[in-house]
């Protein structure tokens, strides 16, 4: 919308198609249906909320706080629950967590072997699985006042 590139990436968790739709066609759907403009606000408000709250986080708390709530995001949102805890039903990478965090994928890596050593959080195949999703979090509200 603003003639430059978009800073921000995308990735697809499975295969998908992906047309582009030209900037006159946009405003030309936004000017026949002022529904489809106040939903596009409300989604761009909703992702200025959260990118805000996200870099709150980052300035705030340390890394296993941010890879703490974010696995437990990611569980309550993209979680298969079976016998042994939830499974992250997406295929992601240390580096990709690190994205999430703003954290290397070194720094990822050594506080997931902390999670894992604690049983908070194990790895089958390409896979993370949380085995209690509340301990998980209390280990993170025990991070965060022993952070304070």
């Amino acid at each position: 919308l603003l003639g430059d590139p978009s800073p921000v990436e995308a990735r697809a968790a499975c295969p998908v198609q992906v047309e582009a739709v030209p900037l006159t066609a946009l405003q030309a759907v936004l000017e026949r249906s002022p529904g489809t403009a106040t939903e596009l606000l409300r989604l761009l408000a909703s992702r200025l909320h959260r990118t805000t709250g996200a870099l709150e986080e980052a300035l705030t708390q340390d890394v296993p706080t941010r890879l703490c709530r974010t696995l437990c995001e990611l569980a309550g949102r993209h979680g298969v629950r079976d016998g042994r805890g939830v499974r992250l039903a997406l295929p992601i990478t240390q580096e990709d967590l690190g994205r999430m965090i703003g954290a290397s994928r070194e720094t990822v890596n050594r506080t997931l072997a902390t999670l894992s050593a604690r049983k908070l959080i194990r790895t089958e195949g390409r896979r993370y699985v949380i085995p209690d999703v509340d301990a998980l979090a209390r280990a993170t509200d025990r991070e965060a006042k022993t952070t304070v």
